[in-house]
């Protein structure tokens, strides 16, 4: 890593650098790096005095505002962790996070949510608050930065904890290959819940850039956020790709008078064929790189890069190129029994390197499970982990291939499917914009597919077309298009006509969620 050794050290050295450059912009007001710092301080102040104990971790329960920068900025300085509450996920799931955690301090508040009471809450100090604490804990590259908590197959959410040294590696990583500004003006769309959001602060924090917070109304109107990128004078945008299909599809505009250079897709699959098309409608002279990125919260946000070219937009061959590791992370491809698969071929992706946590919080089973020794070509044993998603490696692209989860392959009638080729499949018809498909399992009955379709353009209101009559010609194109396509056994017995797909809290497409099957044309 170079220079400073802890994220807030090396955030002081930029403040310390640029003091009066503007580090936030929410909704027109402006907080400068030295501002922020002053600010930061007092969270600090403000939480040592409540108790808070370095090595500890400390739940942020505020609004999607820029008030998030700063209370993490002084969580992180009382030398503790933070545990993201967002006020719009479900009480149940706050609740079962801050006991998981377990909270005692949650710096904030919002309606509605209810910490509990055995825990202090501290009240966020206001922009002009200009407390310091008496003194700081150390800081070093082994203190906590955060826990995330991911979705768990039980229904309990998993916390994934990571230290300042997991961060410093992904932004040392990135720094050495992507083309980051001073001048940039990031934008912040995501949840601080959602992993996407480290990547979306420490970017600009890091080299002196500018954070312009996306407002709620603006996250879900396409024409009012093409208004924001716009006034605001985004430069990097990062994007779930489900998010950015519906950008796309909206035809919300002037996109041309857009100024972003770099758009940052990852969280899932991306869409090629939906990129190019945005691209090739914009100027030649004010097309952004578009740069994919894999990654899992384990590995901390972001694990592979890959700028998009004409050789993603006309591959052919199932899967999404991903590119190759950053420097602080290595990958492994293996078959179920954890050897080394032939190149070329599909395996499981096992992560190693700085950037990977070094367990969940607190729960041992599951570490067991999806960490394990391998051995290294030097003869000692390095410590993977398994994601559980699949990728090959494409000799000719020079670039790791993207197939999907393990668990989204399924087997119907004794065949193996995999769930993302059938939708690729789907959106690939005439007519369909997006597409989502599960297995259907109903007791007492065979397993078979089930799809959710999005008819092009998607429309809002009801579930799909009023008529039946057009309902059931619609499914009957759809079905002979997908045999032009697919082998009969890959079809989906199932087609709902609907008009989105579920999300999860996200953005990313929520199988689970699909509509089932209902009595008629399907």
């Amino acid at each position: 890593m170079t220079g400073p050794t802890s994220l807030i050290s090396r955030f002081e050295r930029q403040a310390g650098s640029t003091p009066h450059a503007v580090a936030l912009d929410d909704d027109g007001r402006l907080t400068t790096y030295a501002q922020l710092d002053q600010w930061s301080d007092a969270v600090c102040a403000d939480l040592l005095a409540a108790g808070a104990v370095p090595g500890g971790l400390i739940g942020i329960l505020l609004p999607r505002d820029s008030r998030w920068i700063a209370a993490i900025l002084g969580v992180l300085k009382a030398g503790c962790g933070y545990v993201p509450l967002d006020p719009l996920y479900p009480q149940a799931r706050l609740s079962m996070v801050m006991e998981d955690a377990g909270l005692t301090l949650i710096l904030g508040d919002a309606p509605g949510i209810d910490p509990g009471p055995d825990r202090r809450r501290v009240d966020m100090p206001s922009a002009d608050a200009r407390s310091r604490p008496a003194s700081r804990p150390p800081l070093g590259v082994d203190s906590p930065a955060y826990v995330i908590y991911t979705s768990g197959s039980s229904g309990r959410p998993k916390g994934v904890p990571m230290q300042h040294r997991q961060v410093l590696g992904l932004m040392d990583a990135v720094s050495e290959c992507m083309r980051f500004a001073p001048t940039d003006v990031w934008s912040l769309f995501h949840s601080f819940a959602f992993d996407f959001s480290v990547f979306e602060m420490w970017g600009p924090l890091l080299t002196g850039a500018r954070i312009v917070t996306v407002p709620q109304a603006a996250r879900l109107d396409p024409a009012r956020f093409v208004e924001f990128l716009r006034d605001s004078g985004v430069t990097v945008l990062s994007m779930v790709p489900t998010v950015f299909r519906h950008l796309v599809a909206s035809g919300a505009g002037p996109q041309d008078e857009l100024v972003v250079q770099q758009v940052i897709f990852a969280g899932e699959a991306v869409d090629p064929g939906c990129v190019a098309g945005w691209l090739s409608a914009l100027p030649p002279g004010r097309r952004p790189a578009a740069l994919n990125m894999y990654g899992i919260t384990e590995g901390t946000v972001h694990s592979t890069l890959r700028e998009m070219t004409s050789v993603d937009f006309t591959r052919t061959e199932p899967g999404t190129l991903i590119g190759t590791p950053l420097a602080h992370s290595r990958m492994r491809l293996v078959d179920q029994d954890l050897r080394p698969v032939e190149k070329g071929e599909p395996g499981e992706i096992l992560l190693d390197g700085v950037g990977v946590t070094d367990g969940y919080l607190g729960r041992p089973e599951l570490n067991r499970e999806r960490f394990v020794d391998l051995p290294s070509p030097d003869g000692s044993t390095t410590r993977c982990f398994r994601t559980g998603d699949l990728a090959s490696w494409d000799e000719d692209a020079g670039s790791y291939v993207y197939h999907g989860r393990i668990d989204d392959q399924v087997k119907v009638n004794g065949h193996r499917i995999e769930l993302g080729e059938v939708e690729a499949s789907l959106r690939a018809c005439p007519g369909v914009f997006d597409a989502a498909v599960a297995l259907h399992s109903p007791p007492g009955a065979a397993p078979s597919l089930l799809a959710n379709v999005v008819a092009e353009p998607p429309t809002a209101g009801a579930a799909g077309p009023a008529d039946p009559a057009a309902s059931s010609r619609a499914v009957r194109d759809i079905r002979k298009a997908l045999a032009t396509r697919l082998p009969r056994y890959m079809i989906p017995q199932h087609i709902q006509l609907v008009s989105s797909l579920p999300r999860t809290e996200s953005g990313k497409t929520s199988r689970s969620g699909l509509v089932p099957p209902t009595p008629g044309p399907s």
